[in-house]
């Protein structure tokens, strides 16, 4: 390698490191797909809508978490037990139904 394509080749590397960083740090959901396709199909504007109204939703439920989990928690010390066994029968139920 020469030193005239050392520039180039560092900005590949880091290139391909912030990809791969985005890829681990930006991970597209359902809900991200949706918008992504709202904002092919109608438009930047509609996408910055629909992006708002997911972080507004997702913002009431980390409310509700913060206010009510603490009660909840509270509510259900003393049962662990029974609820880890109910949650590991649901999710055995989801797995052999389907």
């Amino acid at each position: 390698m020469t030193f005239r394509k050392l520039p180039l080749v560092l900005a590949a590397s880091a290139m391909t490191f912030v990809a791969a960083g985005l890829g681990i740090a930006l991970p597209l959901g359902a809900i991200g797909v949706l918008i992504v396709r709202e904002g092919v199909e109608r438009g930047i504007r509609a996408a910055g809508v629909a992006a708002l109204a997911v972080a507004t939703v997702d913002f009431g439920y980390a409310l509700v978490a913060v206010v009510v989990g603490d009660r909840i928690a509270d509510a259900l010390s003393g049962v662990e037990r029974m609820v880890q066994v109910v949650g590991a029968l649901a999710l055995t139920t989801v797995v052999v139904l389907g």
